[in-house]
C-alpha cells in the first residue's frame, strides 16, 4: 500500500523510526509500543511490523519478548558495514569523501592461486584479469583485482574512469549476471599495493575474496580486493 505520493506507507514509518533512534541515549532507547505507532501513523499493525522487521533485520532494532522494542544508534554510525553490502563507494561517500573508480586493461592470464583456493576448477580455465581502484580524495582507497572467467567476457574491458554500477559493467562486458557472492576476510602483505597506498610496504593489510555466483549455482568470477588501513574502517553488526 503507498500514500499518495508512491512511497509505501511502511516506508514513512522506517523513516520515522530511524529518525528516532538517531537522537536516543544508552538506557533511553525503548521505542513505542507498535499499537501506539499504529494509531500515530493511521495504519496497520501488519505496516508498523513491515518496518519493524525491515530494522530488526538491519541489526537496528532488537525486540524482547515481554518488553518490547529497542533501538540501536551506535549500529547506524557505521558507515562501512560490511554484513550489509559490499559497495565500497557508498562505504566512502558516507565517510564523507569524494569518489573516482578506475578501470584498467583487461589481460589473459593464467588463474592466481587465491582464486584457484575459492575456486578450484579455475586452474584449468583460462580467465581475464583486470583491476580497479576506488579513490578517495584522490587517495587510493580500495585496490580490486578481478579474474573473469574468458568465456563469459563480451568486450575487451578498457582503462579509464568509470561511473557505472556493478551491474552495469556485467551488462556492458560481460555475457552473464551476478545472483548472489560469498566473501571472505583474512589479512596480508602485498608490497607493490602498500606502496600504491603510500604506507609502510610491511604493514598487514585487510584482504577481501570474493566469488560471484550466477542463478544457476555457477562461480562466474573472483575478485581480490586490498583496503587502505589509513582510509577504510570495515564493520559489521553481530547479533545474538
Amino acid at each position: 500500500m503507498e500514500n499518495g505520493k508512491g512511497k509505501a506507507l511502511y516506508l514513512h514509518v522506517k523513516d520515522y523510526l530511524l529518525d528516532r533512534i538517531k537522537k536516543m541515549e544508552p538506557t533511553y532507547n525503548q521505542l513505542e509500543p507498535e499499537n501506539q505507532l499504529a494509531v500515530k501513523f493511521k495504519v496497520s499493525r501488519q505496516t508498523i511490523r513491515q518496518a519493524m522487521t525491515d530494522l530488526i533485520r538491519e541489526g537496528i532494532i532488537s525486540r524482547w519478548h515481554g518488553k518490547g522494542n529497542y533501538g540501536h544508534p551506535s549500529v547506524m554510525n557505521l558507515s562501512m558495514r560490511i554484513d550489509q553490502k559490499s559497495d565500497f563507494k557508498l562505504f566512502l561517500e558516507n565517510s564523507g569523501y569524494t569518489v573516482k573508480m578506475m578501470l584498467s586493461d583487461s589481460q589473459k592470464t593464467a588463474s592466481s592461486w587465491a582464486m584457484r583456493k575459492r575456486i578450484p576448477e579455475a586452474s584449468s580455465r583460462q580467465v581475464i584479469t583486470f583491476e580497479k581502484y576506488y579513490y578517495a580524495d584522490n587517495d587510493l582507497a580500495v585496490h580490486c583485482r578481478y579474474e573473469l572467467f574468458e568465456e563469459y567476457i563480451k568486450k575487451p574491458i578498457k582503462s579509464g574512469i568509470t561511473t557505472g554500477t556493478f551491474n552495469d559493467f556485467l551488462k556492458n562486458y560481460t555475457t552473464v549476471n551476478s545472483t548472489y557472492t560469498l566473501a571472505w576476510v583474512r589479512a596480508g602483505q602485498n608490497t607493490d599495493i602498500a606502496r600504491k597506498f603510500v604506507i609502510d610496504q610491511g604493514n598487514s593489510m585487510i584482504i577481501w575474496d570474493e566469488v560471484f555466483f550466477n542463478h544457476l549455482e555457477q562461480k562466474i568470477f573472483f575478485v581480490e580486493v586490498y583496503f587502505n588501513p589509513q582510509i577504510m574502517d570495515l564493520s559489521f553488526n553481530c547479533t545474538f
